[in-house]
């Protein structure tokens, strides 16, 4: 027995042994990595990024992150942290080496003057465990593949024909006329109705999960119901925020919802991959003159994907982009319009001068000609950045303009492998580029200049350089249609009195939304 105890105490003195070897060489990777750093930093004549080093192998900040989540307010935590640091610093943590940036002129070495240095780093894995394999998960080859032959999907002649909105707005403005006198959740109802729109591009199948309806697809209760794609894709869109604060580590984030979230979007599309592959149109029903003529994104595509699973993760890109970023913006909009009835007012007077009640004038060129509705457009994505980020990772060891020395100015040092995050949320609110009012919500900054801001890439809703988003015109277009629809329509679109001075927190998934919904009233 004697023999047995002291073998237990010599297995636990190896384990404490283990225990703490690993903070000791972890600690020791790190301050090698820095010393590697700022030997490279002279061997290029530049100066090094200011670290925000916790101490503690950045464990305690991973765990504020979390918390920022959580809390919902991820962006005001990263703004926090710009007032303590500067427009650029290292994150530094044993999970990886984090460059922030809000410099306008790092952005455009990044993703214009440079994109060739840089790739998605491990934004590809992380997103990809989501919507697989496609143009907003790919790198290189592969993604040149990939915008080659989604562009031409993306032609003027298929976008801008605003009879595609019509339908799913008018389904819009029934359902907010049912409520009148209450007050509802309008983003509720963006979501649904992006949602029928993007399916509806996709596959030509109408969905109605405006309407409320939840039959599963072909009424074949093996397949999903859109309530099923709703709800996995707004879990999914959030769950991959939380695995990407964890950098490197991001696999150890998962969940059995998360999985199973991913799987019934892909056997929603599974359905008209297989309706692509057989028929040239996917619609069972009789279709009226426009439908049978109308482009349908899926049966296009199959043409030049012969692989399923491959079709499968375009369409699945290509939804997440249309549902999420275009809802995100259609929420983030009524939140301020909402707020702010002389801005709705003035907004309301410029659609019906020009147009009256009529949505035959609503078309794409005369959309784009509102000037203010442009501008409370573009103040929306400035103010609330829908997409609030941006990662990219080197190639090889880059120099980037600015961001080094104690001031942030000096040329500095990325190494090869290193996470680059554009943080547009906090660039776009920026004062010193955007004057002191870059907090406040006044679309009259853009009616007084198309570009604000000293440099144009200080604005950057939809990315920059080659891999601009390729359905920016489309989800602008819609946005654009269904405010003037929604204008037409109501008098006055308000918020409820205690809701005015709560603050704007978010829900961080790939696109920003408000948390807690957009409460409105409307009246006609």
């Amino acid at each position: 027995m004697l023999l047995d105890i002291v073998s237990n105490l010599q297995t636990y003195k190896y384990f404490l042994y283990f225990l703490v070897a690993i903070p000791l060489v972890l600690w020791a990777k790190e301050k090698y990595k820095v010393i590697r750093y700022h030997r490279k930093c002279r061997q290029y004549g530049v100066a090094p990024v200011k670290i925000d080093n916790d101490g503690l192998l950045g464990f305690s900040r991973l765990f504020a992150k979390l918390d920022d989540a959580k809390n919902h307010r991820t962006m005001e935590g990263f703004e926090d942290d710009i007032k303590r640091m500067g427009r650029t610093y290292n994150m530094k943590s044993v999970m990886g080496d984090v460059i922030v940036t809000t410099q306008p002129e790092n952005a455009k070495f990044i993703l214009s003057t440079n994109h060739n240095d840089f790739s998605l780093g491990i934004r590809s894995d992380q997103l990809a465990s989501f919507i697989g394999n496609g143009i907003f998960t790919q790198n290189g080859h592969n993604w040149k593949h990939s915008r080659s032959i989604l562009k031409p999907q993306f032609a003027r002649s298929q976008i801008t024909d605003t009879r595609f909105f019509e339908k799913n707005a008018d389904n819009l403005i029934n359902v907010m006329k049912e409520q009148r006198g209450n007050v509802f959740d309008v983003m509720h109802y963006f979501q649904c109705m992006t949602l029928d729109f993007a399916v509806e591009f996709l596959t030509g199948e109408r969905l109605g999960c405006i309407l409320g309806n939840n039959l599963p697809l072909n009424n074949d209760y093996n397949n999903p119901t859109p309530g099923d794609l709703q709800n996995a894709l707004g879990f999914a869109s959030e769950f991959v925020i939380k695995r990407a604060i964890a950098v490197g580590f991001y696999w150890l984030f998962t969940s059995e919802r998360f999985n199973n979230s991913v799987t019934i979007a892909q056997r929603f599309f599974d359905v008209f991959v297989k309706k692509a592959r057989k028929v040239t149109s996917i619609r069972s029903e009789p279709q009226d003159e426009m439908n049978k003529e109308r482009f349908i994104f899926i049966n296009e595509l199959s043409k030049q994907v012969q692989d399923d699973a491959d079709l499968r993760n375009q369409c699945m890109n290509v939804l997440l982009a249309g549902r999420d970023t275009t809802a995100s913006l259609l929420s983030l909009c009524f939140h301020y319009l909402s707020r702010n009835p002389d801005i709705y007012k003035r907004l309301r007077e410029e659609i019906n001068e020009t147009y009256g009640d009529s949505k035959e004038g609503l078309t794409s060129d005369n959309l784009r000609a509102c000037k203010y509705l442009k501008a409370v457009v573009n103040e929306t994505l400035r103010i609330a950045s829908t997409v609030p980020f941006n990662l990219r990772s080197p190639e090889k060891d880059v120099i980037l303009p600015t961001g080094g020395g104690s001031d942030g100015t000096e040329p500095m040092l990325v190494e090869k492998g290193t996470h680059v995050l554009i943080l547009t949320y906090a660039l776009h609110r920026d004062e010193g580029y955007w004057g002191q009012d870059a907090k406040m919500f006044n679309p009259e900054r853009w009616m007084e200049s198309s570009q604000p801001a000293a440099d144009p890439w200080c604005f950057l809703p939809f990315s920059g350089g080659p891999r601009i988003c390729i359905g920016q015109q489309l989800a602008l277009n819609e946005v654009y249609y269904t405010i003037a629809r929604v204008c037409q329509s109501f008098s006055t679109v308000g918020t409820p009195q205690d809701e005015k001075s709560k603050e704007l927190q978010f829900n961080a998934g790939v696109a920003l939304f408000p948390y807690g919904g957009v409460p409105v009233y409307a009246n006609e």
